[in-house]
Protein backbone atom coordinates (compact mmCIF):
# COMPACT_ATOMS: atom_id res chain seq x y z
CA UNK A 1 0.00 0.00 0.00
CA UNK A 2 1.94 3.16 -1.32
CA UNK A 3 -0.26 5.73 0.50
CA UNK A 4 0.53 3.90 3.78
CA UNK A 5 4.34 3.69 3.09
CA UNK A 6 4.14 7.32 2.42
CA UNK A 7 2.65 8.14 5.87
CA UNK A 8 4.85 6.05 7.73
CA UNK A 9 7.67 7.67 5.91
CA UNK A 10 6.19 11.06 6.36
CA UNK A 11 5.76 10.50 10.53
CA UNK A 12 9.34 8.80 10.48
CA UNK A 13 10.93 12.21 8.84
CA UNK A 14 8.89 14.01 11.41
CA UNK A 15 9.89 12.18 14.35
CA UNK A 16 13.62 11.99 12.97
CA UNK A 17 13.25 16.26 12.42
CA UNK A 18 11.52 16.09 16.10
CA UNK A 19 14.25 14.57 17.26
CA UNK A 20 17.37 15.78 15.90
CA UNK A 21 15.75 19.64 17.15
CA UNK A 22 15.15 18.43 20.36
CA UNK A 23 18.75 16.93 20.83
CA UNK A 24 20.56 19.94 19.35
CA UNK A 25 18.68 22.10 22.04
CA UNK A 26 19.32 19.96 24.93
CA UNK A 27 23.20 19.79 24.27
CA UNK A 28 23.02 23.46 23.26
CA UNK A 29 20.94 24.73 26.81
CA UNK A 30 22.60 25.18 30.32
CA UNK A 31 25.80 24.95 30.87
CA UNK A 32 26.51 21.12 31.71
CA UNK A 33 29.39 19.76 30.22
CA UNK A 34 29.27 17.41 27.26
CA UNK A 35 30.29 14.12 29.39
CA UNK A 36 27.32 15.33 31.75
CA UNK A 37 24.94 15.67 29.01
CA UNK A 38 25.79 12.43 27.68
CA UNK A 39 25.49 10.29 31.14
CA UNK A 40 22.04 12.06 30.81
CA UNK A 41 20.98 10.62 27.82
CA UNK A 42 22.00 7.40 28.41
CA UNK A 43 20.50 7.38 31.48
CA UNK A 44 17.32 5.00 30.23
CA UNK A 45 19.65 2.76 27.95
CA UNK A 46 21.48 1.82 30.91
CA UNK A 47 18.09 1.04 32.86
CA UNK A 48 17.12 -0.65 29.93
CA UNK A 49 20.08 -3.05 29.92
CA UNK A 50 20.19 -3.72 33.70
CA UNK A 51 16.50 -5.35 33.49
CA UNK A 52 18.17 -7.00 30.22
CA UNK A 53 21.27 -7.93 32.54
CA UNK A 54 18.68 -9.41 35.43
CA UNK A 55 16.39 -11.13 33.16
CA UNK A 56 19.44 -13.30 31.42
CA UNK A 57 21.06 -13.47 35.01
CA UNK A 58 21.97 -17.51 34.42
CA UNK A 59 22.66 -17.62 31.55
CA UNK A 60 24.91 -14.71 32.39
CA UNK A 61 26.34 -16.73 35.36
CA UNK A 62 26.76 -19.81 33.41
CA UNK A 63 28.99 -18.27 30.29
CA UNK A 64 30.17 -14.89 31.40
CA UNK A 65 29.16 -11.59 30.14
CA UNK A 66 30.59 -11.54 27.30
CA UNK A 67 30.22 -15.11 25.95
CA UNK A 68 29.59 -15.24 21.96
CA UNK A 69 32.24 -11.88 21.85
CA UNK A 70 34.40 -12.22 18.74
CA UNK A 71 36.90 -9.37 17.28
CA UNK A 72 34.05 -8.03 15.20
CA UNK A 73 32.00 -7.78 18.42
CA UNK A 74 34.04 -5.72 19.62
CA UNK A 75 34.93 -3.55 16.90
CA UNK A 76 31.03 -2.70 16.01
CA UNK A 77 30.43 -2.32 19.78
CA UNK A 78 33.69 0.26 19.50
CA UNK A 79 32.39 1.61 16.31
CA UNK A 80 28.93 2.75 17.62
CA UNK A 81 29.83 4.00 21.04
CA UNK A 82 32.45 6.40 19.24
CA UNK A 83 29.77 7.36 16.42
CA UNK A 84 27.36 8.33 19.57
CA UNK A 85 30.42 10.44 21.09
CA UNK A 86 30.81 11.84 17.97
CA UNK A 87 27.18 12.40 17.37
CA UNK A 88 26.65 14.25 20.35
CA UNK A 89 29.88 16.22 19.79
CA UNK A 90 28.44 17.30 16.30
CA UNK A 91 25.55 18.15 18.15
CA UNK A 92 27.08 20.40 20.37
CA UNK A 93 29.28 22.19 18.40
CA UNK A 94 27.33 22.66 14.97
CA UNK A 95 23.70 21.48 13.96
CA UNK A 96 21.19 19.10 13.27
CA UNK A 97 21.13 19.74 9.43
CA UNK A 98 25.00 19.00 9.44
CA UNK A 99 24.64 15.51 11.42
CA UNK A 100 21.92 14.61 8.58
CA UNK A 101 24.43 15.73 6.13
CA UNK A 102 27.03 13.17 7.45
CA UNK A 103 25.09 10.01 7.20
CA UNK A 104 24.87 10.11 3.03
CA UNK A 105 28.41 11.54 2.63
CA UNK A 106 29.68 8.98 4.31
CA UNK A 107 27.67 6.23 2.40
CA UNK A 108 29.36 7.62 -0.73
CA UNK A 109 32.68 7.54 0.77
CA UNK A 110 32.22 3.88 1.78
CA UNK A 111 31.03 3.16 -1.80
CA UNK A 112 34.52 4.89 -3.26
CA UNK A 113 36.68 3.61 -0.43
CA UNK A 114 35.72 -0.32 -1.00
CA UNK A 115 35.37 0.62 -4.80
CA UNK A 116 39.22 2.19 -5.43
CA UNK A 117 40.78 1.64 -2.75
CA UNK A 118 40.33 -1.86 -0.85
CA UNK A 119 39.29 -3.69 -4.00
CA UNK A 120 43.41 -2.81 -5.88
CA UNK A 121 41.62 -2.40 -9.03
CA UNK A 122 37.92 -0.74 -10.45
CA UNK A 123 36.67 -4.16 -11.79
CA UNK A 124 34.01 -4.40 -8.99
CA UNK A 125 30.59 -3.26 -9.00
CA UNK A 126 29.68 0.20 -11.07
CA UNK A 127 27.09 2.19 -9.38
CA UNK A 128 23.77 2.08 -10.74
CA UNK A 129 21.71 5.42 -12.26
CA UNK A 130 20.22 6.05 -8.54
CA UNK A 131 23.54 5.94 -6.63
CA UNK A 132 24.89 8.59 -8.72
CA UNK A 133 21.82 10.38 -8.60
CA UNK A 134 21.62 10.47 -5.17
CA UNK A 135 25.19 11.14 -4.95
CA UNK A 136 24.53 14.35 -6.95
CA UNK A 137 21.73 15.42 -5.02
CA UNK A 138 23.32 15.30 -1.77
CA UNK A 139 26.48 17.02 -2.94
CA UNK A 140 24.40 19.63 -4.64
CA UNK A 141 22.12 20.09 -1.35
CA UNK A 142 25.60 19.99 1.04
CA UNK A 143 26.60 22.60 -1.61
CA UNK A 144 23.27 24.59 -1.15
CA UNK A 145 23.42 24.51 2.52
CA UNK A 146 27.01 25.75 2.94
CA UNK A 147 26.51 28.28 0.36
CA UNK A 148 23.31 30.15 2.08
CA UNK A 149 25.02 29.90 5.36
Amino acid sequence: NRMLGLAALLVSCFCSGLGGASMELLLKSGAQSLPMRNLQMAFVSVLIGLLKLWSDRAQIREGGLFQGFSRVVWATVTLDASNGLLVSALLKYTSAVLKNFAAPLGIILNFFISRYALSGSSDGQRPNRQFVLGTLLVLLALGMYSSSA
